[in-house]
């Protein structure tokens, strides 16, 4: 089985859907009650759109007005007429991301950049630090931070890129809430100074080396207008699996 067979498995159990269903298909999921590990907001109805399948996966909260929803979507919907749909319906405009999965059949190469990515340690622990902050400006709370960088050291997930002494590119795989011993999803962050030298890539590419070698399927998400992630997926081997639609009520 190829790897990239989890992630399409982790995909329909995040929906609690079947993926033998064509068509339209609407599934009452307990997942979307409760704010899952990994997100800091609920799910509480999700429209996941890929090739011959529109999956509606609904908690409580979705379901007062989940009839009127079975009545006006149809298998032919593209993905601008059912965020309008689930618009008119609760009266809120859904969020809306894209799904990768990773398939190339070889690891991808380094593209002669330098300094090459390597594997953080807990030695790396300040140097990681810093770089946060000049990511993530302003920066409020970090009392989480040290403790998160050591679960991702202690995995081998955090893959960076040094440039003398400072961190300036860093790719690792924030918790997902199910099936993370057989898929991951990266995540990747550089100093705006560095943007487009190839360190982004390089972080990433050091990761999915890693990961493929433990025979974890990598994924990643994005915004649909992100295109500079958008194209770096697409770079470093990912092919596109999905649009979802979201709505937290």
């Amino acid at each position: 089985m190829k790897i990239e067979n989890n992630a399409v498995k982790y995909h329909y159990a995040w929906l609690g859907a079947s993926p033998n269903k064509k068509g339209v298909q609407f599934v009452y999921s307990s997942m979307r009650n409760v704010q899952q590990v990994g997100y800091s907001f609920k799910h509480d109805l999700i429209c996941c759109v890929r090739d011959k399948q529109i999956i509606f996966s609904y908690g409580d909260k979705a379901s007062e007005k989940i009839e009127e929803l079975k009545l006006l979507a149809n298998k032919k919907m593209p993905v601008e007429e059912l965020a309008d749909l689930i618009t008119s319906v609760y009266v809120k405009k859904p969020n809306e991301r894209i799904h990768f999965i990773y398939s190339n059949k070889s690891q991808p190469k380094n593209d002669g950049v330098e300094p090459k990515a390597q594997k953080l340690t807990h030695n790396d622990l300040d140097a990681y630090l810093t770089f946060y902050k000049e990511c993530n400006q302003p920066y409020s709370d970090m009392s989480w931070l040290n403790n998160y960088f050591t679960q991702m050291v202690n995995q081998e997930f955090c893959h960076g890129v040094f440039v003398g002494n400072k961190l300036v590119s860093a790719a690792d795989c924030p918790v997902l809430p199910i099936m993370s011993d057989i898929v991951q999803e990266i995540g990747v962050s550089t100093v705006e100074k560095y943007h487009k030298m190839g360190y982004a890539k390089e972080s990433c590419r050091s990761l999915i080396q890693l990961l493929l070698s433990k025979n974890i399927c990598p994924i990643w998400s994005t915004s649909s207008d992100n295109n500079s992630s958008i194209a770096l997926a697409k770079n470093l081997g990912f092919k596109f699996y999905s649009t979802e639609l979201w709505l937290t009520l």
